[in-house]
């Protein structure tokens, strides 16, 4: 009989256990959150502290929900990024399911976020609510990234509870040993890392809007 699992109650030890998926010890290039990147505009310097003004007031009252969290920090995020144009379809929701044939378990979830650009992820974003730490939604990302399509060799997640950003990304090596690596934590209240965060939107948005075959 085959047991169901939810991916949103794995354990990093989970998924090593069953994925052999571990922490990179060493990078061999740069993640795209750590090159060097254009500075934005004095417009988009204004929406970034529009954003967070919006987030601050909202968290004076009462931490934000997943829902609040999509609406007031994540969704005009993506929309500075270039997300919404015609390249990119954005998906909330989407069901996943990984088959674990040796072990006769189906792991299951949903995305909160997936951008698609021609059946390829470009995107997976898991939001919590803002009183949870922003990494307990890893192990979960990392499940749905594991699922991404073959064509994407080095899929790339973002995680976030409204105050915090953090990116992640499955690495090219051994299918049977993959390995992940992460970003620091980016705050909304430091500017800095704000604008970071926007910047490495805007760099994947770029990238992949140009790819061959998308008009």
């Amino acid at each position: 009989m085959t047991t169901i699992l939810q991916a949103k109650t794995l354990s990093l030890y989970d998924l090593e256990q069953k994925f052999h998926l571990t922490p990179a010890t060493s990078v061999p290039q740069p993640s795209i959150w750590g090159t060097v990147m254009p500075d934005l505009a004095a417009s988009d310097l204004s929406a970034l502290v529009h954003i967070a003004d919006n987030y601050n007031n909202q968290a004076r009252y009462l931490p934000l929900s997943e829902e609040l969290v999509k609406m007031v920090v994540l969704s005009p995020l993506l929309d500075l990024a270039g997300f919404y144009s015609r390249h990119f379809r954005l998906s909330t929701e989407e069901s996943v399911e990984i088959a674990l044939q040796e072990e006769d378990e189906l792991i299951k979830g949903r995305i909160d976020v997936l951008i698609v650009q021609d059946q390829f992820w470009v995107l997976a974003i898991e939001s919590k609510r803002v009183q949870l730490d922003v990494m307990a939604a890893l192990p979960q990302l990392l499940v749905y990234l594991l699922n991404s399509p073959a064509q994407q060799p080095e899929p790339l997640g973002l995680l976030t509870n409204g105050r915090e950003f953090v990116f992640t990304q499955i690495l090219p090596t051994a299918v049977d040993a993959p390995q992940y690596t992460c970003s620091d934590a980016f705050a909304i209240n430091r500017s800095t890392d704000f604008q970071t965060v926007l910047k490495t939107l805007r760099a994947i948005a770029s990238t992949k809007s140009v790819t061959p075959g998308i008009g």
